[in-house]
């Protein structure tokens, strides 16, 4: 039998910590219009990483390998299964949610900057703004 040496997960390096009423600011700023849900809100603490480590994480994840099938395992089939693999003991409290625009689901995190950044989950691509392919408005997001 043979074993395939994984290298370990990328664990993540707190930088600073904000308030939820802080991310749901910083999202506000970058998407005046849409709905947020941020869990815990008022209450909740969110972790911030470099962006760095985010893309490490990227790396290292498979999701982006998976065929695309359309309306069988399409955007937010993509979105929901890279939100998911963040949601680990050490990832799970930093600031990465999921994004749905008007046509397109993506991942969003925050970094240690306060930057915004959009994840496309087929391609892990990240971006500061959406292209017209990815939408023209916040849908909704929930972290």
């Amino acid at each position: 039998m043979c074993f395939r040496n994984t290298p370990p997960k990328p664990k993540p390096i707190e930088r600073h910590t904000i308030s939820s009423q802080r991310l749901y600011d910083i999202i506000r700023e970058k998407f005046p219009r849409g709905t947020i849900h941020i869990s815990d809100y008022g209450a909740g603490v969110y972790s911030l990483c470099d962006i760095q480590d985010i893309e490490a994480f990227l790396d290292y994840d498979q999701t982006n390998h998976n065929k695309y099938v359309k309306e069988r395992f399409d955007c937010d089939n993509f979105a929901r299964m890279l939100w998911g693999a963040f949601g680990t003991t050490d990832w799970a409290h930093f600031a990465i949610g999921l994004f749905w625009s008007d046509i397109h689901a993506m991942v969003m995190c925050v970094d240690s900057n306060e930057d915004v950044w959009i994840i496309e989950p087929q391609t892990d691509k990240r971006r500061s703004d959406l292209l017209d392919c990815q939408g023209t408005i916040l849908r909704f997001v929930i972290f």
